[in-house]
């Protein structure tokens, strides 16, 4: 049975390789550990610090993934990837509460915005670098 689940999970492997290939946005929010996939695109009936170790490993390995595609991406575009638990991650309260390292969503909006605006070619990145549980100075 454990076999055949990691067969079915095999494609969910590339479909975070998919995911950053196809931004054509310029600005990318998303958490990690999206509430929507935890079912829908990784199968797990669990939030990713109540999963079991197996089923950790295998999100943490899925965001990993996300994270090296996300880095590999043009430097036009935005990127600010957390280890909140949620789907959307837009809007108030989010803008102002969610942070990476102490930058707020919208202050990273504005740093892209200013750097584009002044035809600087320097990526701006915000990705919490740990896994499951927000890094540092970072907050949910």
């Amino acid at each position: 049975m454990k076999r055949e689940r990691e067969k079915d999970r095999r494609p969910c492997e590339r479909a975070a390789d998919s995911i950053c290939v196809c931004v054509c946005v310029p600005v990318r929010f998303q958490g990690k550990y999206d509430t929507w996939q935890e079912k829908a695109i990784i199968g797990v009936n669990c939030s990713i610090a109540a999963c079991p170790a197996d089923e950790q490993a295998f999100w943490n390995n899925y965001s990993q993934i996300m994270v090296a595609k996300a880095m590999a991406l043009p430097p036009q575009h935005g990127i600010f990837l957390g280890n909140c638990p949620n789907h959307c991650q837009t809007g108030i309260p989010s803008w102002t509460s969610v942070t990476i390292d102490g930058v707020a969503m919208g202050a990273a909006v504005t740093e892209w915005y200013n750097a584009r605006a002044g035809n600087s070619m320097t990526p701006v990145r915000h990705i919490a670098t740990c896994d499951v549980q927000p890094c540092g100075n970072s907050h949910c």
